[in-house]
């Protein structure tokens, strides 16, 4: 397992009702020199690099109930046990490929099944 890259943290903020939300400051700098590595760019032009917002152990001395990493998960390490396994659904987009909104769905909000509550 490879040295995890912290490039920010963020505070979880509970609700009467129940919800909650975590707001998250994030390291633009260090993302930035990452982008060469872990980073990617869409077909149309946008630059993604992927994140993972972790729960932390214990509330740091800040307040900060999160933090962030760098996801440095690359298919080609080979060897690495629990990896997560390429989806055989060719239209759900990739690394190299990635597909948003309406293309990833069609240009319909009809997915073909009558009985179907999902509403796109």
């Amino acid at each position: 397992m490879s040295e995890k890259i912290y490039c920010g943290n963020g505070k979880e903020k509970v609700f009467d009702n129940g919800g909650s939300i975590v707001k998250v400051c994030l390291d633009l700098d260090l993302l930035h020199r990452m982008f060469d590595q872990y980073g990617f760019t869409t077909n149309g032009g946008k630059k993604m690099i992927k994140v993972d917002v972790c729960k932390g152990r214990e509330i740091d001395k800040y307040d900060n109930t999160h933090y962030v990493t760098v996801d440095t998960f690359t298919p080609n390490s080979g060897g690495q046990q629990n990896s997560p396994k390429p989806a055989s659904n060719q239209n759900s987009g990739s690394m190299d490929n990635p597909t948003y909104g309406k293309a990833a769905r069609g240009s319909s909000f009809d997915d073909g099944d009558p009985n179907s509550d999902i509403p796109f």
